[in-house]
């Protein structure tokens, strides 16, 4: 496990408008968040997240 000074968690449109976004800030070793999507609508997220200035890109697909 890791640790990190910050944490930055982007959900991006496609169009890449961000329609959520979260910091966390002295993480040691595992970080799990919950994303709740219910007032989202359907379709294709990216959520970006951001360590250590290293981004990782996961694509995130919402269906009800």
């Amino acid at each position: 496990d890791a640790d990190y000074t910050e944490i930055t968690m982007e959900l991006v449109t496609v169009e890449g408008r961000v329609v959520y976004s979260d910091k966390a800030s002295d993480v040691k070793g595992t970080y799990v968040k919950q994303l709740d999507l219910t007032a989202h609508a359907n379709g294709i997220y990216f959520l970006r997240v951001t360590a250590n200035g290293q981004s990782y890109m996961q694509k995130v697909v919402k269906q009800d």
